[in-house]
């Protein structure tokens, strides 16, 4: 859709006005936003090597207050986690063939993420966590609201893999529970 007239340079140029959309107030704007992302997840040329900047994006609108640009979120966002796990079915066949259940005390009313979502962030949060907890502790409020719903949203994706990070997550999250906003904690 829109990936294919983007090569990787103007990816590039095109990715920090992108991510400020994202902070736009109009559900408009971050509806579209969220849809070019998702494009871009699933239809970018040489998609893998920016899967790292395209998935925090992605998360910060699974949980932005408008609940339609959720619900679009969401469903992309789906999408991108089946794409993913049916392009590399072969490494991922046993999680596939046998699914972990939810455990009884899982946060999300809604589950947990589908197989592919949760390895789409598992294979990519070395690249993400050091960029995302820079921006926890950013000065400008909205930055960190939006940092620490992408946080929460990494660490319910990352399930135990997340412990090799834990010592840097904690210290992510002890920066957003310092935070003035409420929405930060």
């Amino acid at each position: 859709m829109y990936c294919e007239l983007l090569n990787n340079k103007e990816f590039e140029e095109a990715l920090i006005h992108l991510a400020q959309r994202l902070f736009d107030r109009s559900p408009l704007v971050k509806n579209a936003a969220t849809e070019v992302v998702g494009d871009m997840l699933m239809n970018l040329d040489d998609r893998y090597s920016y899967f790292h900047l395209l998935i925090p994006l992605a998360l910060s609108s699974l949980y932005d207050e408008v609940q339609e640009v959720r619900s679009m979120a969401q469903d992309i966002w789906k999408r991108a986690g089946n794409q993913y796990i049916i392009e590399n079915e072969k490494d991922y066949k046993d999680l596939i063939d046998f699914p972990r259940p939810d455990p009884s005390d899982y946060p999300d009313k809604e589950g947990s993420p589908s197989v592919g979502c949760r390895i789409f962030v598992q294979r990519h949060i070395f690249n993400i966590l050091p960029i995302l907890l820079h921006d926890v502790a950013d000065w400008v409020p909205e930055t960190r609201i939006k940092s620490s719903k992408v946080l929460y949203s990494l660490v319910l994706h990352s399930e135990e893999k997340i412990t090799m990070q834990l010592s840097k997550v904690l210290e992510g999250i002890m920066s957003a529970a310092k935070a003035e906003e409420k929405e930060a904690t």
